[in-house]
């Protein structure tokens, strides 16, 4: 069992240390982590500061690449990542959970078929929240629907289209782990230049609009996965009869 997480960054060098170690210091076993970064190739601070890591973490490792939309930059991690689980993280959230892996190992045992959303607490949405940021998903959910995230939008709305999915299907789960998003509209950081760029990228993308415009494919997606599950009730069904 291993977690890959995907995590596109730029500029925030000085931040990489406390993210990465906030996930090492918290699992129970080491090997369950892969760190997937991807850095812009003019992103020369944030590549020294990922071979440095690596020499302590070799859990670390990185794709590098011209500038791009959010969703293309997590599937560069997701071409380097090797685990059965896949997390789309940023790089302002930080896990403050002891044992976490043992909280999602148990989890997934719920769904044998391999088609989950979990996500965490993350003292940005409500306590309690019904939506979920920062995804956790199976690699068979990424290979059934062919991407690890979807390809329409440059960053917000990545979550929300996941989130649909996922309720459809009822196949999304809250964990009792609370990974802190360091947002600065929960005013637990400043707005940097790349949260300048994101949100001016957004305004010109008008990413709401896109979404709604989706709501076909969605379905679509959701029935391709719909068909896989009940493709594996059938398969136990058959073996429990043998």
């Amino acid at each position: 069992m291993k977690l890959s997480i995907l995590i596109p960054t730029r500029q925030r060098s000085g931040q990489l240390r406390e993210f990465v170690e906030s996930f090492i210091n918290n699992v129970e076993d080491s090997d369950f982590l892969e760190f997937c970064f991807r850095v812009d190739k003019d992103d020369i601070e944030s590549l020294n500061k990922l071979k440095e890591l690596n020499g302590l973490y070799p859990q670390i490792k990185w794709c590098i690449g011209n500038r791009d939309m959010m969703s293309k930059l997590a599937v560069d991690c997701y071409h380097i990542s090797t685990g059965n689980l896949i997390m789309l993280a940023g790089d302002d959230i930080r896990c403050r959970n002891k044992a976490f892996d043992i909280i999602i190992i148990e989890s997934i045992k719920k769904y044998p078929d391999e088609i989950f959303l979990l996500y965490f607490e993350d003292g940005y949405i409500q306590k309690n929240q019904r939506f979920g940021t920062h995804l956790i998903i199976s690699r068979k959910w990424t290979e059934l629907l062919g991407y690890c995230n979807p390809p329409y939008f440059t960053g917000s709305y990545i979550d929300t289209y996941l989130n649909r999915i996922a309720d459809i299907l009822n196949r999304k789960e809250l964990l009792p782990i609370y990974v802190e998003h360091l947002h600065p509209a929960a005013l637990k950081s400043k707005i940097d230049l790349v949260m300048q760029e994101k949100f001016q990228r957004e305004a010109q993308q008008r990413s709401g609009e896109i979404y709604y415009s989706l709501h076909d494919k969605i379905l679509q997606e959701a029935e391709k996965l719909w068909r896989h599950i009940c493709q594996q009730k059938k398969e136990y069904c058959k073996n429990s009869k043998n």
